[in-house]
């Protein structure tokens, strides 16, 4: 065989060798993309259950239904498994929504409690507000809460987190400046 003979079967063996790591490279990743889809979807999953446990636990609270049985609400959550403070801690952030309301906007959002919370948080100060027709009201803005606006509501709830992150910081550092002080 020629030396440009063996050089052909070389570079041909390695653009074979080279297509056979490409095709197991696509299957790796697609399995990869695959599993991290499966795991968004869990997580997703699991952040809509603790929201819609909330929505639950807030309207027997709301209602007091409990109450016709003779139980306290620390008997019912503690009956659900639940830390009776731990739960009037998150529903204190949800107050001024109604059930109905907050599972439509999660449904509707597809945001979960955690960033729900803040806009609970600026209604209870009457920084934003909810409106008869169904707009948020907040930071000068009217959002009307319909589904081309998802993206914008989405951008004002991180907004609001990051309002609420940027508050707690300052409070950490003037704790922190207070307790210097008094130990000098």
């Amino acid at each position: 065989m020629s030396k440009l003979n063996v050089k052909r079967l070389t570079k041909r063996g390695v653009d074979c060798k080279t297509e056979v790591e490409s095709d197991e490279m696509a299957h790796i990743k697609a399995e990869i993309f695959e599993t991290a889809g499966k795991i968004k979807a869990a997580v997703y999953s699991e952040s809509q259950g603790r929201f819609l446990k909330l929505i639950f636990l807030k309207t027997v609270k709301d209602t007091g239904n409990y109450k016709k049985l003779g139980i306290t609400w620390s008997d019912f959550c503690s009956y659900v498994g639940q830390d009776r403070k731990r739960i009037d801690d998150q529903l204190a952030d949800l107050k001024p929504f109604n059930a109905e309301f907050l599972v439509d906007f999660a449904n509707f959002t597809g945001v979960d409690y955690s960033k729900i919370k803040y806009l609970g948080r600026e209604i209870s100060t009457s920084y934003a507000k909810i409106s008869d027709d169904g707009a948020i009201i907040c930071d000068g803005l009217v959002i009307p809460i319909i589904q081309k606006n998802k993206e914008e509501i989405a951008a004002l709830l991180k907004r609001l987190e990051d309002k609420h992150k940027v508050k707690r910081t300052g409070l950490n550092d003037c704790k922190g400046q207070c307790r210097q002080q008094s130990t000098q």
